[in-house]
Order: structure tokens, then sequence, then C-alpha cells
């Protein structure tokens, strides 16, 4: 990380990543109609993901950074999923030269569903949340 001697640092780093990601799903659903009846539905399902990513991370001061990625996996290829794809953006306040406060947001979409008409089976979810952590740096 450069700096100018005042806090000031414009550093960009710019990756490209690739991995596996790995989904063991149980959902069930009930739901409820009037007069008492319900109806209930459920899916399983193992995927292991190939993915492929991009991100980047900012050093905007010598205290704080800003960091981003995204990656989409899947692609149908044996047991993965037809496709899944997140994003995620962080923010690192650096406490000192080991430790950082991290605070952020990801959003995650899987796409379980195959086939068509009557054997059509599996699920589509999204799922969006908070990140906080503390990041120790070695």
């Amino acid at each position: 990380m450069s700096s100018d001697g005042e806090g000031n640092c414009e550093e960009l780093q710019f990756d490209f990543y690739t991995g596996a990601r790995y989904y063991d799903l149980d959902v069930k659903v009930r739901q409820e109609v009037q007069f008492g009846s319900a109806q209930r539905t459920s899916a399983e399902t193992e995927h292991f993901d190939l993915l492929f990513g991009l991100g980047f991370q900012w050093d905007m001061t010598t205290k704080l950074t800003f960091a981003a990625k995204g990656d989409v996996g899947g692609f149908g290829l044996g047991d993965s999923s037809p496709f899944a794809w997140q994003a995620q953006g962080t923010f690192s306040y650096h406490v000192s030269e080991l430790f950082s406060v991290i605070l952020g947001c990801r959003y995650l979409h899987v796409d379980t569903v195959t086939g068509s008409g009557q054997d059509k089976k599996g699920v589509q979810l999204d799922f969006t949340g908070p990140i906080i952590g503390v990041g120790f740096t070695f």
C-alpha cells in the first residue's frame, strides 16, 4: 500500500479467481390454505459448482479499503447446479497492521431447477445479507 504520508492512498488491485462452491440444500415448504388444510412440498439436493470470478480492492486511505467481487458457476456440468452467481462488497477499517474490522453485504443466487413439465424439479434460492467480520493479516 503506498501513501503520501498524510493517510491518502490510491492503490487498486484486480484479481481473477476460480474454485468450487458446495451446496447441501434441504428445503421444506408448508402452505396453509383456508379451512385448515395445508400443502407440503420439499426439495433436497447437493451440488459442487465450479466457479469463476473477478474481484478488485481499492485502498482508499491507509486505514480504509473497499473490496468487491462477483462470480458465476454451475453451468450444469456433471453434478453441478445449472446456474449460480454471487456479488459481494465490503469496507475494511484497518485498526492496526494486523487487524481490521469488515462490514459489507452479499447476494447469492442458486438455481437448481432441471427438467421441464412434470419432470421439473429443484429450487431457485436468493440469499442476501450483511457481512460482519474481523480480518487478521499475517
